[in-house]
Parts: structure tokens; sequence; C-alpha cells
């Protein structure tokens, strides 16, 4: 459980962290 910045430094756009995390959801959702 990360801070939220971690995710997403300023709140909207996605760091490297939570781009790969969206896409992992996103493929657990297709598998």
């Amino acid at each position: 459980n990360a801070p939220g910045a971690y995710w997403a430094a300023d709140g909207v756009h996605p760091t490297l962290a939570g781009a790969q995390m969206m896409a992992s959801a996103w493929m657990d959702c297709i598998k």
C-alpha cells in the first residue's frame, strides 16, 4: 500500500509504477 504519489505523482498522470498496475489489471480482466 504505497502512498498516492507513488502511483500518480501529480494526482492525475500515472508514474511507471501506476501504468504497470493499470496494465496488470487490464490483463487480468481480459485473460
